[in-house]
């Protein structure tokens, strides 16, 4: 498979077996820095997961607690754009072109005649989305990347998606946080009902009749053991595993939080850099919170997880002279929806 990657110079099809969303990102990572094709398409699917985009705050774009009750994979993506639910019912699409023949009206539009194949009559709005019906709902969403030489855009295609994990888990009444960073634009959203293998095979024919003039292109089906074994996208998987790269890279934000307690009211701001504990005040109409400034201080640098207050919580609890509204305050703090 490799050497076809770096060889193959016409129109090209990867359709991807794994359903691990850090090993076909990864693969759609190798192919657009390594492919020579004039152009290429990658089409898969993944298990459930959230993707962010490459500046986004997941803090803001996902109920993390939901997330992770559900044991729900959270992966940043290279590209920008918003943030995107991710199942069996969802497949994923991506043209990889050169810079110059980049445009992104024109892959919609293969997207679009695709469909109308299959008998599903959607239309392109303004963002760029690709909606469906009466009500217009979204059914699919893209971005894109542009390097020096080369570009790509991928989208999602509703097709069976879990409407009901998509909505719970991108609703995040959170708030309280001031953040720089792309923010996701809310949609209604809807299924088109077709079938995983029916879109790709439709999305293959508008691909071969556009990009080939209707003559035959290859199409490699690739599992899980041929993307893993090639070494730089086992490389990437663990890069895009790490908390550096998922959580770490998120901009700057600062999170406001006020509680009342039986012993006085507090007011919190909480500066975050790279997804770490920056800076932490405390206001309060009481001299409480002031008197163990220095112990909760040490939460800088800790990773702005309620797990990670949690593991600083139970190092200090019986430490001789901590006081019972230290504890409750750390409590507190490990439950706002971080």
């Amino acid at each position: 498979m490799k050497s076809v990657i770096h060889s193959w110079k016409t129109p090209i099809v990867f359709i991807s077996e794994s359903h691990s969303p850090f090993v076909n990102l990864s693969f759609e990572d190798y192919l657009f820095r390594n492919h020579v094709s004039t152009v290429l398409l990658l089409l898969y699917r993944n298990d459930r997961s959230i993707i962010i985009g490459r500046n986004q705050n997941p803090w803001i774009e996902v109920d993390l607690k939901y997330m992770n009750e559900r044991k729900i994979t959270l992966v940043r993506r290279q590209s920008g754009g918003g943030a995107v639910f991710h199942d069996l019912g969802n497949t994923n699409y991506c043209l990889m072109t050169s810079r110059l023949s980049f445009d992104r009206k024109k892959t919609l539009q293969m997207v679009v005649d695709a469909l109308h194949l299959a008998g599903r009559f959607v239309s392109m709005n303004k963002r760029y989305d690709l909606v469906f019906g009466s009500d217009m709902l979204k059914v699919s969403g893209s971005a894109f990347k542009i390097s020096k030489d080369r570009a790509y855009q991928h989208g999602t295609m509703l097709l069976n998606t879990d409407l009901t994990s998509l909505k719970s888990l991108l609703t995040n009444l959170n708030l309280s946080i001031d953040a720089k960073g792309v923010q996701s634009i809310s949609s209604a959203v809807g299924n088109l009902g077709l079938s995983h293998e029916d879109f790709c095979r439709h999305l293959c024919s508008i691909f071969q009749d556009k990009y080939n003039s209707g003559k035959p292109i290859p199409i490699h089906r690739v599992s899980y053991e041929d993307i893993c074994s090639i070494d730089s996208v086992q490389d990437r998987i663990l890069e895009m595993k790490h908390w550096s790269w998922v959580y770490g890279q998120t901009p700057e934000f600062t999170n406001r939080l006020a509680h009342t307690f039986t012993w006085g009211c507090v007011n919190v701001y909480i500066v975050c850099r790279r997804g770490l504990f920056f800076h932490i005040q405390v206001e309060s109409n009481t001299e409480l919170p002031f008197v163990f400034e220095e112990i909760y201080h040490e939460l800088i640098g800790r990773r702005y997880v309620a797990d990670e207050i949690y593991s600083f919580l139970y190092t200090i609890e019986t430490s001789p002279g901590i006081k019972k509204e230290l504890i409750q305050f750390l409590e507190w703090l490990a439950k706002r929806p971080i």
